[in-house]
């Protein structure tokens, strides 16, 4: 990866050109697996993942050296990204060319209280797919339009209010609306709000890749759509959060509350229900997502900081069976880390302390009632957590040794892989993760800043 930047700031310019190549290979599977031997038979149950991708964008940015709240920008991108994957049997590959333009000019209205922003995108992607070597080819291209407003009277309150106008080959003409909206309530205090409007196109193969790695049969249920003969996902998002900011016994701490629901008019639905398939179809019914986060941030002594986060995940959807909770979706969630530098003023000398603590509570696995007793799991996972620490010396401005370790509880799932004695069976599946596989880790190594 290489990155440019070029700066005139007498004249106003500044520019950035990036390019990034990657080669990327994987071999999963049974120990015993040599691809040069088994690739495609049931000596041993192995799967390679080959990825190439090349990426090129640049950037293109004037400020008006006598306006300076105006200037206008230019952004596009150049990717292409080449996989030859298999899962035992299974078989994909994808070839992804895509091209991204967006022309943006910036402005106020009468005062720097009033300012906005409005432009042109274009997109197109080019997919070559082929699953089980049945070739989906598309082509996706789509034009937009958005402008955006923004007010700050600098003390209560400030908004940005956007429109986009898109026209695209697949999904036809659509306007996406958003607001975001902060409100000083009283001192470090405010209030947040923000609702939006989101379509998009889903991918389903190159998003449920895992999926292949699985004996589940794949099946589409046709709704004449022009997306894998589906339709696109559209959905509703709003938000409301609360920051308060204070000093307890003369330390920062930061209260934040957040509340976010999204609800889905379409959406094209996973369905892991059935263990010897995997479904794909649109909705037919309600999909709600509600996300309720608390955080604090809190300074109990110098260069002693505490974070705690507390995080309820409620996502109920209907599938062809009824309405049901996600799966491997916990509820619930805290996470706490504690960090302390031992920093002292005029030493280089120092150290650095951290710990982790990470709660998942219970969660709802996929049915697996009508495999055999043997390859049955619980309804539900029970909760678990894991705790990371690390200490760090610091002994200059180039040198570091750090000691580490991970999943020191040792907190492994029983069964990760169900069916595993016959790979190649009806039951096999390897996709029901919720849980950490590898057990408890410790390292010792160090950093030098070149």
């Amino acid at each position: 990866m290489n990155r440019w930047q070029f700066l005139d700031s007498e004249k106003g310019w500044v520019s950035f050109f990036n390019t990034q190549f990657l080669i990327d290979e994987k071999q999963i599977g049974e120990l015993d697996f040599h691809p040069k031997t088994d690739k495609f038979t049931d000596n041993a149950w192995g799967s390679e993942v080959k990825t190439t991708r090349l990426d090129i964008s640049a950037k293109l940015g004037y400020v008006f050296p006598e306006l300076p709240y105006q200037s206008f920008g230019y952004q596009t991108a150049f990717s292409h990204h080449d996989q030859d994957s298999y899962y035992g049997y299974n078989s994909y590959d994808i070839k992804h060319t895509s091209y991204y333009s967006n022309a943006i000019f910036n402005s106020i209205l009468g005062s720097t209280q009033h300012k906005f922003k409005t432009g042109l995108s274009f997109n197109y992607d080019h997919f070559q797919e082929s699953v089980n070597n049945s070739v989906m080819d598309r082509i996706d291209n789509s034009v937009g339009a958005f402008f955006e407003y923004t007010y700050d009277n600098l003390e209560k309150l400030s908004f940005v209010a956007g429109l986009r106008l898109d026209n695209h080959n697949r999904m036809g003409t659509f306007i996406t609306p958003r607001l975001h909206l902060r409100y000083s309530l009283w001192d470090k205090a405010s209030l947040r709000f923000s609702i939006g409007r989101g379509k998009r196109a889903a991918n389903i193969f190159a998003e449920n890749q895992q999926l292949f790695a699985s004996s589940r049969a794949i099946r589409i249920v046709n709704n004449n759509g022009r997306l894998y003969t589906l339709n696109p996902e559209i959905a509703w998002n709003t938000g409301i959060g609360f920051i308060q900011k204070l000093y307890l016994w003369n330390r920062a701490l930061d209260i934040t509350f957040d509340y976010y629901r999204t609800s889905f008019t379409d959406q094209v639905i996973i369905d892991w229900e059935n263990p010897q398939e995997i479904a794909f179809y649109n909705l037919q019914g309600k999909s709600i997502s509600n996300s309720l986060q608390m955080d604090l941030n809190y300074e109990i002594i110098q260069n002693m900081d505490l974070r705690l986060t507390y995080k309820n995940y409620d996502v109920k959807l209907d599938y062809e069976i009824g309405r049901l909770q996600k799966p491997l979706q916990p509820e619930h969630r805290f996470f706490g880390n504690l960090s302390y530098e031992t920093i002292k003023k005029y030493r280089k000398r120092h150290w650095r302390m951290d710990f982790t603590y990470n709660w998942q509570g219970e969660q709802r696995l996929p049915s697996t009632s009508t495999n055999p007793t043997m390859n049955q799991l619980s309804e539900t996972a029970k909760p678990y957590s894991i705790i990371n620490t690390q200490l760090t010396r610091v002994l200059n401005e180039r040198f570091e040794i750090y000691l580490g370790g991970e999943n020191i509880t040792n907190t492994t799932q029983e069964m990760p892989v169900i069916g595993s004695e016959y790979p190649f069976g009806p039951y096999f599946d390897s996709t029901i993760l919720f849980s950490p596989v590898l057990g408890e880790i410790y390292y010792l190594g160090f950093r030098y800043k070149l």
